[in-house]
């Protein structure tokens, strides 16, 4: 169990990573690529096009969730690897649609990951496993962090140190999701409870339990789950949560308190 949810966090220190690694190669990135006058232009629209696209995947993400939490996750890992690579290209168009990409991935993955854990941690641990969101994202910017510090002044060293640097920052996203992608496919192939049941994909939800679950928590989560498709259809989407009044007032202000 600890592994399966250890495995899908691994989105979250992703999301933290993003946030704090353009920081880190800024410098380097602009001594590298000669931006000269327009570097403090340039960088402010890169490091803006990450953040408005990791709100775009956050708000936007959230209707793809019935086609699968896992489903969900191996999509976002592709498009992290997408935006990662078309960021190694050289030219200011090339890195903007990049890091839009890579937003739009870690973004999304604020929605998948904890969406994941929450359904699929036994209900004993379920309050200690909602931290491991928390837990990722501080660790994703220790990471980056910790890179930095292996690469100090680097805007003064030489070509191939800031290059190694910028290849180390863009590279490591990709990195994280082929490991991720890896240990989906072959030693953690399952969707959460909630979905295989709602799903009536009896199958996967047995070789789901057989494998993770102690008896105890399989009795839990399957008396859990009865009530759980009753209630589905009651839950509102994310257009819905914007315009149902119902829905609305709440929606507005848990983002304006995000933002805040």
């Amino acid at each position: 169990m600890l592994g399966l949810l250890c495995t899908v966090s691994i989105g979250t220190i992703q999301f933290g990573f993003s946030l704090a690694s353009w920081n880190v190669m800024n410098s380097a990135y602009t001594a590298y690529y000669d931006w000269g006058d327009d570097a403090t232009k340039n960088l402010s629209l890169v490091q803006s096009l990450l953040t408005g696209g990791g709100a775009v995947g956050a708000l936007g993400s959230g209707s793809l969730l019935r086609i699968g939490r896992w489903n969900c996750i191996v999509i976002t890992n592709i498009v992290i690897i997408l935006g990662g690579g078309i960021s190694m290209i050289p030219g200011l168009g090339w890195v903007c649609i990049g890091r839009f990409l890579t937003g739009l991935g870690v973004g999304a993955f604020t929605v998948f990951c904890p969406k994941y854990i929450i359904e699929t941690a036994p209900i004993s641990v379920r309050g200690p496993a909602g931290s491991l969101t928390s837990i990722g994202i501080c660790t994703g910017i220790l990471i980056s962090f910790t890179i930095g510090v292996f690469f100090p002044e680097v805007e003064d060293g030489s070509e191939s140190s800031q290059l190694t640097l910028i290849i180390i920052v863009l590279g490591f996203p990709i990195l994280m999701a082929l490991i991720q992608l890896t240990l989906m496919f072959t030693v953690y192939p399952y969707d959460t409870p909630p979905y295989l049941f709602q799903n009536e994909k009896k199958a996967s939800l047995e070789a789901l339990f057989a494998k993770i679950y102690r008896q105890p928590d399989m009795e839990q989560l399957t008396a859990e789950l009865r009530p759980d498709q009753e209630n589905t259809a009651q839950r509102p989407g994310t257009l819905k949560s914007f315009t149902d009044p119902l829905y609305r007032k709440a929606s507005f202000v848990g983002c304006v308190t995000a933002l805040a």
